[in-house]
C-alpha cells in the first residue's frame, strides 16, 4: 500500500516540494495589525503567497467597476496546500468557471474563530459579492485531544525557543543542520516518508501519553456553530449572499475510499496508532458528522445557504482520489467541489 502513496506523490512531486520549502524553511506566518495573522509571503513555481498573506495575493481592496467579487475563506484545505498548485485550489477553479475574481482567503492552522473574523475583516474592506466559507476539520480533530488549537500553539513554542536561544551559538547551528539535513532529501522519497511516519508515531504516542484530558466535542460543537453563524449573521447584514460549506475529512466520509485514500488514512497521525485509533476515529466521525448536519441546517434557517462537501465527494466512488490527506483535497477533489459551489452559487445570485 505505501507503494500506491509514493506513486501518487511522485506525480505532485513538484508541489510538495515547494510546500516542503515553504513550510519548513520559511517563517510559515507574518502578523498583521488588526487582521492578525495570515500566511508569510513565498514564491515558488506552484505556490505562490502575496504580500497580505493570501495566496494569488495581494489583492486590491477594492472591485474594479464594482465587478462581482468571491471571497473564500477557511484553513489550509481552501488555501489548497500541501498538494494544489496555484491554478488547481477551489477558488482558481472557481475563478474559471464564473468569470470573475475570486479570492483565496485561506490560512494554515485557521479554526471558525479565525474564519469568523476573517469574513468580517474580508466584507469591510474587500468589497465582496459573495463569502464561501468552509470550515469543520481544525474545529474538531483538535477538540479529540481535549483543546481546540490556534495560531499560537503552532507560532508560540517556535518563537519562544528563538527568544531563549538566540544568543547560543551552538543552538543556531543545530538547527542549520537540521535544515540542511531535510534539504537532502526530498520530502516524498520513500525513505523520507518512512523516516516522518515514524517520527509522527513516536511524537503521536508521547501526545496520548502524556495528556488524558478527554475530548471536548461538545464543547467544539458549539464553539463551531457559534462563529459560522457569527459569519452568517455578519454577511446577512452587509447583504452578502452566505455560503457555508461543511468540509468534509476522510475519516467520517462516506464515501467509498480508493486504494490512494485507504493507504494514507492508515498513516495519518491524528488519532494515534494504538489500539484506541478506532475507537478514537468512530467518536470522532459521530459528533463531526452531527455538528455539520446541525451547523448547516442553522445557517440555512438564518437564511444563508450551506452544502455539505461530504455529499457531494463521495459521489465520486472508489476510482477517483478526492482525499489527498485527512481533509485537503487533491485537484480532482478541488474541482468536483468548485462544480458543486458554482451550482450553489447561480442559485443565490439569481434575482
Amino acid at each position: 500500500m505505501a507503494d500506491v502513496v509514493q506513486q501518487a506523490h511522485e506525480l505532485i512531486a513538484d508541489r510538495l516540494d515547494d510546500f516542503h520549502r515553504c513550510w519548513y524553511f520559511g517563517p510559515r506566518f507574518q502578523y498583521r495589525p488588526i487582521v492578525g495573522y495570515t500566511s508569510a509571503p513565498f514564491k515558488s513555481k506552484t505556490l505562490n503567497i502575496g504580500e497580505d498573506g493570501f495566496r494569488g495575493g495581494p489583492f486590491v481592496m477594492r472591485s474594479a467597476n464594482r465587478a462581482p467579487r468571491v471571497g473564500c475563506f477557511g484553513a489550509s484545505s481552501v488555501m489548497g496546500i500541501p498538494n494544489c498548485a496555484d491554478n488547481e485550489t477551489v477558488s482558481a477553479q472557481l475563478a474559471r468557471d464564473l468569470g470573475c475574481e475570486v479570492l483565496n482567503f485561506g490560512v494554515p492552522v485557521y479554526n471558525s474563530a479565525r474564519e469568523a473574523n476573517a469574513v468580517l475583516r474580508g466584507l469591510l474592506e474587500f468589497d465582496l459579492s459573495v463569502v464561501v466559507l468552509t470550515s469543520g476539520f481544525n474545529d474538531f480533530h483538535t477538540a479529540a485531544h481535549g483543546v481546540i488549537w490556534d495560531y499560537e500553539d503552532i507560532a508560540g513554542p517556535s518563537r519562544e525557543a528563538f527568544d531563549l536561544n538566540r544568543e547560543k551559538p551552538i543552538w543556531h547551528i543545530k538547527r542549520a543542520w537540521r535544515a540542511f539535513m531535510k534539504s537532502r532529501s526530498r520530502p516524498v522519497t520513500k525513505d523520507r516518508r518512512q523516516y516522518e511516519k515514524q517520527m509522527s508515531q513516536r511524537r503521536v504516542a508521547r501526545i496520548f501519553g502524556a495528556h488524558s484530558a478527554p475530548p471536548i466535542y461538545d464543547y467544539a460543537s458549539r464553539f463551531f456553530a457559534t462563529h459560522i453563524l457569527v459569519a452568517a449573521d455578519a454577511s446577512a447584514r452587509a447583504r452578502v449572499p452566505f455560503l457555508f460549506v461543511a468540509q468534509a475529512n476522510i475519516y467520517s466520509t462516506s464515501k467509498q475510499l480508493s486504494a490512494y485514500e485507504k493507504a494514507i488514512k492508515s498513516e495519518l497521525i491524528e488519532f494515534g496508532f494504538d489500539e484506541e485509533r478506532d475507537a478514537r476515529i468512530e467518536e470522532f466521525s459521530k459528533h463531526y458528522r452531527a455538528a455539520m448536519r446541525s451547523v448547516v441546517a442553522a445557517v440555512r434557517e438564518s437564511g444563508g445557504a450551506a452544502i455539505d462537501a461530504d455529499d457531494i465527494l463521495s459521489t465520486a466512488g472508489a476510482r477517483v482520489d478526492v482525499f489527498h490527506d485527512s481533509c485537503h483535497l487533491t485537484a480532482q477533489g478541488c474541482f468536483i467541489l468548485a462544480q458543486a459551489i458554482r451550482r450553489e452559487l447561480a442559485i443565490l445570485r439569481k434575482p
